[in-house]
């Protein structure tokens, strides 16, 4: 009997892990449009600022954590948010965006 209560609480620890594994995957990677690799030759974009900040208005500096490539640039974001709404349209945020970038 003891043993089973072990397997069962070793079993729902198991679970729970599995559980949270998803929600940190899709923030990491799974929402990323072209995840980087080490060997990614492309350039980070406009000196690893938000381009969705920027367009509105902002300058704050992109994460690590969430970055796309696009068109051989990597674009990183201050948050998933702003990452989700890039890729929604990323032509939008990345019009004229060296230019603005330049501006501010």
């Amino acid at each position: 009997m003891k043993k089973l209560k072990v397997l069962s609480m070793v079993f729902l620890m198991a679970m729970g892990f599995m559980a949270i594994r998803p929600i940190t995957s899709y923030a990491q990677d799974n929402a990323m449009m072209g995840n980087m690799s080490d060997n990614s030759k492309a350039e980070v974009a406009i000196s690893g600022f938000c381009p969705v900040c920027l367009i509105q208005g902002m300058k704050m500096k992109g994460s690590d954590n969430f970055t796309t490539e696009y068109k051989g640039k990597i674009y990183k974001f201050a948050n998933i948010e702003m990452q989700k709404a890039f890729l929604e349209n990323p032509e939008e945020y990345t019009k004229d965006l060296e230019a603005k970038f330049k501006q501010m």
